[in-house]
């Protein structure tokens, strides 16, 4: 595209600096040429500003039938011939409209470009491909980044946690595995959401985790999204039926998952019918899923509304691509066909039937054992069991056993090998990471108590109350074939084991609701004279007595009487025992760490 014919050098005319071995693209104008030396105004700085005429460096840029655009307006066109006898030179151009069309324009040459070719054949057609130096730095370059970006765990550096070692195997796992789907076992307290929060830092640096959705137990939406944003510095959008009609009151519209990015939502909320289908139209780059096992596919084909929501998720048009990370501390305490549920989602082709995956389940922890012994050098060629592991060890592997037995006899490196091989025999872990604390070590033992709590003789009297109100509601739902009945006496029963101040909480909680739905049945003219009159709140209370049922009635006069019972109850015995076994703890250390649970 250029012409070395030095004759062609005029003033007023583009020229290109071919001697640049880095860019060959930069371009400049004529502005002065004596009998020796060519002067040159360059678009770009750093270009030498003369040259000699019989300089091989500077040529005389070709334009003609090329694409060209105007320096001073960015207007492309097309140069179609250059006019003659005009000084400073002038092209004829058909200037391109935006509109598609095209005008015809004089144009000077100072004021063209040639338009970059992007396209990789067009500049292999006109010889535009750059210098070899430039290659290699860009070649080079490129490999660097994508070591940085796949070999190492960029994210390590970018966390606010005290990292341990199995935690780093486990992101390593997650994220060297496309397309990064997971159940991740570890036993309480070995950091599950630490995981699958580095796991998420570690894929938005790589690219691939721009819109995330995250659907955690409903009491820890709030401490996931703490999670994420002091320890990953992670900023996540809580969404439920308030803040969705927060946003739309604010004028916002359409889909609301698709507003948010990083979406935190509980699980007994996104599986409502509504708010499900626009969480499944949202696209994501990848789903977590806290406490999983709740997503349950049971033998006789009954599911949750979860496992229907994470199975759209799971096995969406990018399921290829969409990572998953189920987390769940309990994978063991799931019957077969429920875990396998749970693995069909990450990976449908590992097992072919739920059949094949309870057989491999049963080989399994024999399996376990043999890695552990060879991991372990737990044996000696002259051992009497080392035929027995060998014959074993060529089972899983479909090795002869004198290959078995010769590898056997090698040193560590070659066991550790062997123990590696077997492990990949072990098909769930093509999927599921559970880490022991017995088998990682260096935490505090955990040394289990029973504190007796010695109860008053008011207490008694008030448990034994809670226990006539309890029986009669149970056999209230007996009689009527009512579960929610039912359903509420055990959770009253539960309540048993708490505390005095949360049993009467519940009672009288329990109380309002049922005199609610009496006075809801009061005559309207009736209630007018209450209010007028201003009305006890117990007369309030007796006379909606006469709207309620016979089995209302007594369920209020069993209510009142444990109630009263509670209130005899001066002391919690439960709660000195526990004031009195914390002040001992303080005897023997003056600074512990106390953890009180406080749920039944």
């Amino acid at each position: 595209m250029a012409n070395n014919n030095q004759d062609n050098l005029v003033l007023g005319c583009l020229v290109q600096w071919i001697g640049n071995q880095e860019n060959s693209d930069v371009y400049g104008v004529v502005e002065e040429i004596t009998h020796r030396v060519v002067k040159v105004r360059w678009d770009a700085e750093g270009a030498p500003t003369q040259f000699t005429v019989q300089s091989t460096q500077l040529v005389r840029a070709d334009l003609a039938n090329s694409q060209v655009r105007r320096a001073t307006s960015s207007v492309n066109a097309i140069a179609n011939q250059l006019v003659p006898g005009t000084n400073p030179p002038m092209w004829r151009c058909s200037v391109i409209a935006p509109s598609g069309g095209f005008s015809t324009s004089v144009i000077p040459e100072s004021d063209l470009r040639p338009v970059p070719i992007t396209d990789p054949v067009e500049r292999f057609q006109n010889a535009k491909i750059g210098s070899l130096k430039k290659y290699r730095l860009q070649e080079v370059t490129r490999w660097y980044l994508w070591q940085h970006m796949n070999n190492d765990l960029v994210s390590l550096g970018n966390v606010r946690v005290d990292i341990k070692p199995h935690q780093v195997g486990v992101v390593h796992k997650i994220i060297s595995n496309y397309p990064h789907r997971f159940l991740l076992c570890d036993e309480v307290g070995l950091g599950k959401t630490i995981e699958a929060g580095m796991a998420l830092k570690e894929l938005r640096i790589r690219g691939g985790a721009r819109r995330v959705l995250i659907i955690v137990p409903p009491n820890l939406a709030r401490q996931w999204q703490f999670e994420m944003k002091t320890k990953f510095n992670e900023t996540f959008a809580i969404l439920n039926t308030d803040t969705v009609r927060y946003e739309e009151s604010r004028g916002a519209t359409g889909n609301p998952f698709a507003r948010h990015d990083s979406v935190i939502c509980s699980s007994s909320w996104v599986v409502n019918q509504e708010w499900a289908r626009f969480c499944e139209e949202a696209d994501w780059d990848i789903v977590i899923i806290d406490e999983a096992h709740h997503a349950r596919r049971h033998e006789d084909g009954r599911t949750t509304r979860l496992y229907d929501l994470v199975h759209n998720l799971a096995m969406a048009d990018a399921a290829t691509r969409r990572s998953l990370l189920f987390l769940t501390a309990t994978p063991m305490q799931l019957g077969t066909h429920e875990l396998y549920a749970l693995v069909e989602l990450l990976d449908p082709v590992l097992f072919p039937s739920p059949e094949d995956f309870d057989n491999h389940r049963k080989l399994v922890p024999g399996l376990n054992r043999l890695v552990e012994r060879l991991k372990n050098s737990d044996f000696s060629s002259s051992s009497s069991d080392f035929e027995r592991i060998a014959s074993k060890v060529a089972y899983w592997l479909g090795f002869g056993e004198e290959t078995v037995r010769r590898r056997l006899a090698g040193n560590s490196d070659e066991l550790d090998a062997l123990a590696n091989e077997l492990s990949d025999r072990h098909l769930l872990t093509e999927v599921m990471v559970r880490n022991r604390k017995s088998v990682i070590g260096g935490f505090m033992p955990r040394v289990a108590a029973r504190w007796e709590v010695e109860l008053s003789q008011e207490e008694r009297d008030a448990l034994a109350a809670l226990d006539l109100y309890i029986q009669h509601g149970f056999d209230l739902a007996k009689g009527s074939g009512g579960n929610a009945i039912g359903f509420v006496m055990v959770t009253f029963q539960k309540l048993m084991a708490s505390s005095i101040a949360a049993i009467k909480s519940s009672l009288v909680t329990r109380r309002e609701r049922i005199v609610r739905r009496a006075i809801a049945q009061l005559p309207e003219r009736h209630l007018q004279e209450m209010a007028d009159d201003d009305y006890d709140i117990n007369d309030l209370i007796k006379d909606a007595g006469g709207y309620m049922s016979h089995a209302a009635n007594m369920e209020v006069l069993l209510i009142n009487h444990a109630i009263d019972a509670l209130d005899q109850a001066k002391i919690d015995s439960k709660s000195a025992t526990l004031l009195k076994q914390l002040e001992k703890l303080l005897n023997e250390d003056s600074d512990p760490k106390v953890l009180v649970f406080t749920q039944f």
